[in-house]
């Protein structure tokens, strides 16, 4: 994508802005980005961003210099997702799961995906979902000891299962 204000480079940067309810995405390349005064937003501010990235995640066990464990799939070490706050690839996430778990969790509230999937995935997701809260539901009941609701949850989730494995 051309940059919308030169039209001569590719945009790296993208921006939204909101005015009186109404969103423009923005795109730019670096130096129109430079020039607009957007490169170090957050400094005048007194943090830049590595520094606000850095202290969101926990410190690592230390380490000696050179020794900071690397994702197989794209070489990225933990120490420079935790100093840009980036992960190199897909994963990392499952690479540095332990070390990033707990900082996720601060940033977004939990550390597993709850948000919106693919189409193509939904109904095997909802499916699953579906699943667990009936589980949850039954656990709920057998403590209460209410036998006929969880007799009635525990067929619900056999059926639910039974069409997942026709499916899959």
């Amino acid at each position: 994508m051309l940059c919308q204000k030169c039209q001569k480079k590719e945009a790296t940067t993208h921006f939204q802005r909101t005015v009186n309810g109404q969103t423009t995405v923005y795109h730019v390349c670096e130096d129109c980005t430079k020039e607009l005064g957007l490169t170090d937003v957050f400094h005048p501010f007194g943090f830049p961003m590595n520094n606000l990235f850095s202290s969101l995640f926990s410190s690592p066990a230390q380490t000696p210099a050179g020794a900071s464990p690397a994702c197989p799939k794209c070489g990225i070490t933990l120490r420079e997702i935790m100093d840009t706050g980036k992960m190199g690839c897909d994963e990392c996430y499952h690479t540095f799961y332990r070390e990033l778990a707990p900082s996720i969790e601060k940033i977004h509230g939990k550390a597993v995906h709850t948000g919106k999937v693919p189409r193509s995935a939904g109904a095997a997701l909802q499916r699953r979902r579906q699943v667990e809260q009936l589980k949850a539901q039954l656990e709920e009941a057998v403590k209460q000891e209410n036998f006929e609701a969880a007799a009635s949850l525990r067929d619900q989730i056999k059926s639910l299962e039974s069409e997942a494995e026709k499916h899959d």
